[in-house]
């Protein structure tokens, strides 16, 4: 059948009609699925194909550089459809790739547009002649196009790729079309696959199993499962994913992949007696010691073990070979088997003679299995490995021919030092090199293993059945071997390992790296894999990298402000020079020195410019215009009543003729707390200095149930917006993981629209002064300005790192402020659509969202900086130094900015940034703090507002303004996201049945008024919550989901539900209606109810 094919795509074509319904390829990064059938690949591909088409001459080659995900195959597709063979090559391999490009012809280069490093590096070594262009379809996809300069055509090639280079020089290899299908169709044989089959993709792309992976699966109609890269890294959890999330039926790895994996773990998942798994075939390296291929099998498996061999210069695989129940259980050498179809091969010796039995070095190739290997075209290629034919014909794998070397005058093999090795029963896994004539033994032993000695006794062992020769010099324990993005052992990675571990005198040394890496491991449970590994992509997070960065600090006495942000943007071997710059400068921070509190009346300059700061009224519940918003941590946005009114606590008056009128802020009337109203404990602490517990009052019936929930299909770490519609309901702007943004009715759950951005968003939106549009970050480094009525893209601003800062609109002038990754503010006029400035902050990426106030913007860094900068001209005003990182996002009080750090304190500092208190917790802060009043039932009126503070000490705490505790609630879990205050609850719900719910939508779709019921109860609510003014609870949220609700008077729970998983998404109040994402892909809206 695939004779008649000529083509890579005329293999897959036919599963466009027959299997166009069954699920063709399914992303799961153990958060959520993506899932894609045939007939959304082929019409993705289609698209592909018409766009470059466009573009990009015929039989030219494409080069990509973008993650893999559910729309890989269908971009390979569409390039091979459009008559062009595509490249695959690494982010971090740019500087190889953009030198092979001219030996192949490549015509256009797809990268992601989060990739800036690359786009702004292939720019440079072109010269600026690359022509960048999109459209929709690319655009959905996260893709720029960048056209070469001219090429010439290249005619039958499929794709192109280079030799890992782990065993020489790299070579570039280009694949006809003819010399890849037979290799697919006899595989797919071999596995004998079906439609009803999942394949795991295990190999990156840059990596030629990939390919066979990718097109055997859609050949046939079978499901092909991606998963993240360092998943791949993460034993237990890429077999969770395998195994019991979506029942893989083939698996095709390197050895050193499953090696790393625990012997007990293999058992009683993928090789048990009840694994879905029916082919696990092995290739890329020798085939592991049948001995220890014994210990991974559990009771009663079945599954078929194959034995692949190949090289990349003929196409991948060669020979194969299905290990028989009989063989598994005798211990001679696993042979390579047969030949694939139409694979040729010899073996000679060394003097160039023909071998028939014995040894020798083996030969591939085959009039069909003929690649262009750095523009050479040769009937066989030398392999690089060494064989042996044995009495009865089969050819048995001796090692590879740099593994063969010189010791004493003698030669011998370093692989039969490792199956010794792995012989033993305390073995899990170990590899030899030899370096500088000193032979090195590594070695892991088994996790049950609590014998001591392991050295000592492997010597002993190795005296005993191996000549002098074979002996190691030194024998060195390690946790795991480490393997390359290929899955193969990392010997460059083993190597350093030896130099760094031993001394001149073979002494074993401490360094910084070994003792990161022993830090690295207890944190995540993994080793270090390379010196590119990343701290995030390993399994880390934001706690961790904090506890990692304290660690090193404590262990090597330093003080690295910038310590967390290298953890988790940058490589392992930056974290190691990072601190190595500090330990040889001996840096410390320094600190502006704590001063008195400032007088009332405070003079700043901006400019030549004096402003006087005093306090002002604030509104502290959400008001009834339309367009009003709400935001998290108790942020009311209104442009009729004058902008933001959480933290706009300072208002300016000018003094002197400046030929301009003053700023006002016309703000509702303050509530405030009058001395009356105060509780006992709060006048014992004004007398005393000291915190009193509060006493339980009798708690209130407030309860909570769920509303309506909306799956995103990817885990919901951003935070709602809530906006007042036109027809009294509110709309819901959300985002998620899974790229999209959402629009949602609040009080009904129905989807306005959605839109998908170019990478995941952990941003929170903010809306725009006029109303009318959506601005939100996103991990690609754009800015989005999206129509809030259609979620269409407007404009976005490119950053060069990713945004996961939350926009600040200033109300005078329309601008946005945003912080991004690569360490930078801006400030965005989204009606000009231009960037009015940008400014560095002290070299760190800033997480945290910036705030504003009268006179300046406060901004904070991962750096630990703490910033304030004029709005207009984007001059930096002061900074202060926490000498930590800052997470948590600073409110404005009418003492100053106000921000939680990771070194477990909050900081109160004032408009001239310098350090006023501190509260210190227990544990580091990633939560920001709220400013509000804390009042009882009738309070009307307070000065100086309290400030809520959740911490990973698993509490949250009630501050005073000056910084005395007035209570702590003690949490389920760490509070990350920030907490919510709000008032008395309407019991009234927001539709008295489904006709007035579908009536609702219909009306809001219509952008019709409400002359109903509902429009009605929302007048209510905002009248009731106007007239009370009193916020007596508050929402806080711990990581594992607990949603409570606690008595803002007592610090006692009065209320709680327990939501499926964690939860990093800070909750939004509005009338009896709370809005909060959960890491189980949905965004719930659960009611209020109070008796």
């Amino acid at each position: 059948m695939f004779s008649k094919m000529s083509t890579l795509f005329g293999v897959v074509e036919k599963s466009k009609l027959e299997w166009m319904d069954l699920v063709a390829v399914i992303y799961d990064d153990g958060y959520g699925k993506q899932i894609q059938t045939y007939n959304q690949l082929f019409s993705i591909a289609e698209q592909i194909s018409g766009t470059l088409g466009k573009h990009v001459m015929g039989n030219s080659v494409v080069a990509i550089c973008r993650d893999t995900d559910q729309f890989t195959p269908s971009i390979l597709c569409g390039i091979l459809q459009s008559g062009c063979a595509f490249f695959s090559f690494d982010k971090h391999g740019i500087e190889g790739a953009v030198n092979s490009f001219s030996c192949m012809d490549v015509g256009a280069i797809m990268v992601q547009t989060n990739y800036a490093e690359v786009i702004n590096c292939l720019m440079l070594k072109f010269q600026g002649k690359l022509e960048i262009t999109t459209d929709s379809c690319l655009a959905s996809l996260g893709l720029f196009l960048l056209k070469m300069p001219h090429r010439h055509k290249m005619k039958d090639i499929a794709y192109c790729i280079t030799t890992s280079g782990t065993t020489g020089q790299r070579k570039l290899i280009k694949v006809p079309h003819n010399c890849i299908i037979p290799n697919i169709a006899h595989i797919r044989s071999i596995y004998d696959l079906k439609c009803n089959d999942v394949v795991l993709l295990c190999s990156p792309l840059t990596f030629d199993p990939s390919i066979v992976e990718i097109f055997v699966t859609l050949s046939c109609g079978a499901c092909l499962l991606i998963v993240p890269e360092h998943v791949k890294l993460q034993s237990k959890k890429l077999l969770s994913l395998i195994y019991r999330q979506n029942k893989v039926t083939v698996m095709q790895a390197t050895p050193s992949l499953i090696q790393r994996i625990n012997t007990d773990d293999l058992k009683n998942t993928i090789l048990s007696g009840t694994s879905s798994l029916r082919i696990l075939a092995l290739g890329g390296e020798e085939f592991p010691p049948l001995s220890q291929m014994r210990s991974w099998l559990g009771a009663d498996n079945r599954t078929q073990l194959i034995n692949l061999y190949g090289i990349t210069e003929v196409s991948c695989w060669s020979f194969y070979h299905c290990l028989s129940e009989k063989e598994t259980w005798n211990d001679e050498g696993v042979p390579l088997g047969r030949p694939l179809s139409q694979s040729e091969y010899k073996i000679l010796s060394r003097e160039g003679v023909e071998v028939t039995q014995g040894e020798g070095k083996l030969y591939l190739g085959g009039c069909g299995r003929q690649c262009i290997v750095d523009d050479k075209i040769q009937n066989f290629v030398d392999s690089g490995d060494f064989v042996k034919i044995d009495n009865s014909g089969r050819i048995i794998f001796i090692g590879r021919e740099d593994r063969q070397v010189k010791r004493n005058g003698c030669r011998l093999n370093l692989g039969e030092i490792e199956k010794i090795a792995l012989a033993e029963t305390r073995v899990s896994g170990c590899k030899v090199l030899m370096n500088e004539g000193k032979l090195v033994l590594f070695v892991v032993s088994k996790q049950d293993d609590e014998s001591p000695g392991i050295q000592e006794y492997l010597r002993t062992v190795m005296k005993r059945k191996l000549p002098r020769h074979y002996l190691p010099d030194e024998i060195i324990p390690v946790d795991e071997i480490p393997i390359t993005k290929h899955g193969k052992c990392d010997f460059k990675a083993l190597l350093e390992h030896s130099l760094q571990s031993w001394d001149k005198n073979g002494l074993q040394c401490t360094s910084i790296e070994n003792s990161v890496r022993l830090e690295w491991k207890k944190l995540l449970g993994s080793c270090v894999e390379t010196n590119d590994s990343n701290f995030l992509e390993s399994g880390g997070d934001s706690l961790t990298a904090v506890t990692l960065a304290q660690a090193i600090e404590n262990q090597f006495n330093l003080s690295a402000s910038y310590l967390v942000d290298t953890i988790l943007h940058k490589s392992f071997n930056d974290i190691i020079s990072c601190i190595e710059k500090y330990a040889n400068t001996g840096q410390v921070i320094l600190k502006k020195k704590k001063r008195e509190s400032p007088s009332e009346e405070v003079l700043v300059n901006i400019g030549e410019k004096k402003v006087k700061v005093e306090s002002i009224r604030t509104l502290w519940s959400p008001c009834s215009c339309i367009d009003s918003a709400v935001m998290r941590g108790n942020q009311y946005f209104c442009v009729q009543c004058t902008g933001i009114i959480r933290s706009d606590t300072t208002k300016l008056h000018y003094h002197g003729n400046m030929g301009t009128e003053p700023v006002h802020a016309s703000l509702l009337e303050e509530p405030s707390r009058s001395p009356s109203a105060q509780t006992s404990a709060e006048l014992l602490s004004q007398k005393y200095g000291e915190t009193v517990t509060r006493q339980a009052d009798a708690p209130n019936s407030v309860w909570l149930s769920q509303n309506w929930s909306l799956d995103t299909g990817k885990c919901v770490d951003a935070s709602p917006l809530i906006v007042q519609a036109r027809s009294g309901l509110h709309e819901v702007f959300i985002g998620s993981h899974s790229h999209h943004m959402f629009a949602v009715v609040a009080e009904s759950g129905e989807l306005l629209w959605k839109t998908r951005l170019g990478d995941r968003i952990e941003s929170s939106a903010s809306v725009s002064m006029c109303g009318n549009y959506i601005i939100v970050g996103c991990y690609d480094g754009g800015v989005y300005t999206l129509s809030r009525a259609t979620g269409e893209t407007i404009w976005m601003y490119k950053t060069k790192s990713a945004v996961k800062s939350s926009p600040a609109v200033d109300t005078r002038t329309g601008w946005i402020y945003i912080g991004s990754h690569d360490h930078h503010i801006y400030s965005l006029d989204i009606q000009k659509k231009i960037c009015r400035w940008r400014v560095d902050l002290d070299g760190g990426s800033l997480f945290s969202s910036p705030s504003l106030c009268s006179h300046y913007v406060c901004v904070c860094s991962l750096s630990g900086c703490v910033a304030a900068i004029h709005p207009t001209s984007g001059h930096i005003m002061w900074t202060y130094s926490t000498g930590k990182p800052i997470f948590s996002s600073p409110t404005i009080t009418p003492t100053g900015p106000c921000v939680g750090c990771v070194d477990g304190k909050l900081y109160q500092l004032d408009h001239h940034g310098y350090l006023i208190w501190t509260f210190e917790t227990s544990a580091p802060i990633f939560s920001s703090p709220v400013q509000l009043p804390v009042l009882e039932t009738y309070c009307t009126k307070t000065e100086n507002p309290s400030i809520l503070i959740g911490s990973h000490d698993c509490c949250v705490y009630c501050v005073s303004s000056e910084g005395r505790e007035q209570w702590r609630h003690k949490t389920s879990d760490f509070v990350y996201s920030t907490c919510f205050c709000f008032g008395d609850i309407l019991n009234k719900p927001a539709f008295q049945n489904e006709r007035e719910k579908q009536q609702s939508v219909s009306n809001i779709q219509n952008n019709q008024c409400m002359l109903s019921n509902i429009t009605n109860h929302s007048k209510d609510a905002n009248s009731d919550r106007m007239a009370g003014m009193g916020l007596k609870y508050c929402v806080v949220p711990s990581k594992d989901g607990k949603m409570t609700v606690i008595d803002m008077n007592t610090g006692r729970e009065v209320s709680s539900i327990q939501l499926p998983m964690e939860v990093f998404s800070s909750p939004v109040v509005i009338g009896n209606l709370l809005i909060v994402g959960c890491r189980d892909n949905n965004v719930y809206c659960l009611n209020i109810m109070q008796k």
